[in-house]
């Protein structure tokens, strides 16, 4: 009778077989994720267009509790919320916490988040609109837009169907 170790150990066959499966899994979730992008990109892009004040847009993506800005039209609004991440405090994440669409122009955010509001200011930002994306009924980021005009107002918390 052979030892337990012989006993489950796949051949040869049945290894490739499996590392097969696993990478045929691996390239459709690939696949799946760069849909999405694709998806969002186009999104960012429609409201970069439909929306005149909408200099810089942005969407976030939350994964295992990590904020990533997975798609924009223009490095600069990378580079904004890259520092709002860092420094912990701003739009994005308040709309994370509240679930709320949050708007305010770069002097109300100074009262608020004083960190992000000198980071806004400097790349020419005035106002700004975090709305959460909500997929399934959680909350999975947020379309952020960013205005060089002093603006208070935009459109409504997304909700995607799953």
């Amino acid at each position: 009778m052979p030892d337990s170790d012989q006993a489950r150990t796949p051949d040869a066959p049945e290894r490739v077989d499996e590392v097969t499966r696993a990478l045929s899994d691996l390239s459709r979730l690939l696949d799946a994720e760069e849909e999405l992008v694709r998806v969002l990109q186009r999104g960012v892009d429609q409201a970069t267009w439909a929306i005149p004040s909408a200099d810089l847009v942005s969407v976030t993506v939350v994964r295992d509790d990590r904020a990533e800005t997975i798609v924009a039209n223009d490095e600069r609004v990378r580079e904004i919320d890259a520092q709002q991440y860092a420094v912990g405090e701003g739009p994005y994440l308040e709309a994370a916490r509240s679930g709320e669409t949050v708007r305010a122009n770069v002097e109300r955010a100074t009262a608020l988040w004083p960190r992000f509001a000198r980071v806004a200011r400097a790349a020419g930002v005035a106002s700004f609109l975090s709305s959460p994306l909500i997929i399934a009924d959680k909350f999975a980021g947020s379309l952020n837009l960013y205005s060089r005009a002093d603006r208070d107002a935009g459109p409504p918390p997304l909700r995607v169907a799953a």
